[in-house]
């Protein structure tokens, strides 16, 4: 029965947060379905040319497969001046007496977009392709997204809120980012303080998966308690800054998402801000459709933690042969804690926090029970919402169990 419950309880969690991140504008739609390309049918060995403020119109897709990374800037920088001065040309004889390579380029702008040809030049932006890159974030994502949905689930949060280190970080646990940023959640040092994560000599808790998503939820709920309770311009603050999206509000008189992002023009408030949500929109599409756009992922395998404090001071060795565990696995599950401590051979304080393989749910044979045991008690519930009584049976096709159990 407490099985049953449970998966009812998910059901309930994944049903209910689905009404939040659809896209409410057909251009969010474009947007999304931009970034969805960029996710899934563009590499990193592609780069394409298109309107940063009209996500349908695509100019070109450049290749540059086998290039150096300053060969690839020198090669789609060429092709990007070609374009903008073939598109100065068609502006220059108003579309009328084109040649062929102008008359393909004019072509693919719908009438709409002809009339103000400057605003055409002016938008011209590049984009290299991800689909490599959210593969691998795919496949890091299963080790601990299980741990990341229960403790949004913790918060009353939607559960599609965990697809967002796709967009920030592609689920690198170690990630550093040239600005400052760490972590899976990307959080600035300043962010950190605020969401009480600490960073000392010994540990930076932007890199402590359950710490760090624990900041994460609180700043998502502060965002939407304080932004008119709208999850596309709260997830907008999360990127940008809640003050900022405040000023939009106030200046265009709407909370409207849509009218935000088209209408609201600062330096600060840029191409990345303004597509952040879109993009999110992107990876939750992908994220929870994985199969049909990268049957070749192979996911990583799910990590369970045991939390132990520290009751002294201890050596990093000490904790290995305490725990009969290697560096490279001690590493693996305490990504917080700072290189300097293994260089220098340093003790961590007591009362520091480590964590520890829950070594009994890795074992292969318990992976696979468990497996069984959610495919038995899926067919289970399916066959109880099936029945003509049940209340619940027009919710059948939504029951959506956990990914890499079913």
């Amino acid at each position: 029965m407490k099985l049953i419950f449970t998966t009812i309880l998910l059901f309930s969690l994944h049903s209910s947060s689905q009404e939040f991140f659809k896209p409410d504008s057909e251009y969010l739609t474009r947007q999304k379905d931009f970034w969805k390309s960029i996710y899934t049918e563009y590499t990193s060995d592609q780069t394409i040319i298109h309107d940063k403020s009209e996500p349908s119109i695509i100019y070109k897709v450049i290749d540059h497969e086998g290039f150096t990374h300053p060969a690839r800037r020198s090669f789609v920088k060429k092709k990007f001046k070609k374009l903008r001065n073939t598109l100065k040309r068609i502006k220059a004889k108003r579309g009328k007496r084109l040649n062929v390579r102008e008359q393909e380029i004019y072509s693919q702008l719908p009438a709409k977009y002809r009339k103000n040809l400057s605003k055409r030049i002016k938008n011209l932006r590049y984009q290299q392709g991800m689909r490599d890159r959210f593969l691998v974030g795919l496949e890091r994502s299963n080790k601990y997204l299980h741990i990341i949905k229960e403790i949004f689930a913790e918060y009353n949060l939607p559960e599609e809120l965990a697809y967002l280190p796709h967009v920030e970080s592609s689920f690198n646990y170690k990630a550093y980012s040239s600005v400052g940023a760490a972590g899976i959640w990307q959080f600035m040092r300043s962010s950190a303080k605020l969401f009480k994560l600490e960073i000392n000599n010994y540990v930076d808790e932007r890199l402590d998966i359950t710490k760090a998503t624990h900041a994460a939820a609180r700043h998502f709920k502060e965002n939407y308690q304080i932004l008119k309770q709208s999850w596309p311009i709260a997830i907008t603050a999360y990127n940008h800054g809640p003050s900022g999206l405040r000023k939009a509000m106030r200046k265009l008189k709407t909370k409207n998402f849509t009218k935000i992002i088209t209408k609201y023009q600062t330096r600060n408030f840029s191409f990345a801000s303004k597509n952040f949500y879109g993009s999110f929109l992107a990876a939750i599409e992908v994220a929870e459709n994985y199969w049909v756009h990268f049957p070749e992922v192979d996911l990583m395998p799910e990590k369970y933690l045991v939390t132990e404090k520290l009751k002294k001071a201890k050596k990093i060795p000490d904790l290995l042969t305490e725990h009969q565990l290697t560096l490279e696995k001690f590493k693996d599950y305490n990504p917080a804690i700072k290189k300097r401590v293994y260089a220098n051979n340093l003790k961590l304080p007591k009362n520091t926090e480590i964590y520890l393989p829950a070594a009994v749910y890795e074992m292969p044979e318990v992976q696979e029970k468990t497996k069984n045991m959610w495919e038995k008690l899926k067919d289970y519930v399916l066959s109880f919402l099936n029945t003509s009584d049940s209340k619940v049976a027009k919710k059948r096709q939504s029951l959506d169990l956990p990914k890499g159990r079913s």
